[in-house]
């Protein structure tokens, strides 16, 4: 297998167990002018300044605190959605491949 290929692994356990695309919205502070980025509902009307897909790695839990706390972690946005999934799919594609993951999404 190619070395591009290969699962990230953090001290020999896998970084990410499943991936996952989200909706983001991003927001101008009103008061700094900063900008944040959430989460949000693709139909829901919003105010964002900008609007895109994420892909996320699902991060594991680990009772042996050898990987970094559970949750998720942004690995790419795309402003085309099936280019989004896609990237997904064939990261899931590869976690299946390896027998790692949730098959969770």
């Amino acid at each position: 297998m190619s070395k591009c290929y290969d699962i990230p692994k953090f001290e020999g356990k896998v970084l990410y167990d499943n991936f996952e695309v989200h909706y983001v919205g991003e927001f101008r502070e009103d008061v700094s002018g900063n900008t944040y980025c959430e989460q949000i509902e693709e139909n829901e009307p919003n105010v964002a300044i900008n609007t895109f897909w994420t892909v996320y790695g699902h991060v594991p839990n680990d009772d042996n605190k050898t990987v970094p706390k559970g949750g998720i972690e942004a690995i790419s946005d795309f402003h085309n959605k099936d280019l989004a999934y896609e990237l997904c799919d064939f990261l899931n594609a590869l976690l299946d491949k390896a027998n790692i993951g949730k098959n969770v999404r």
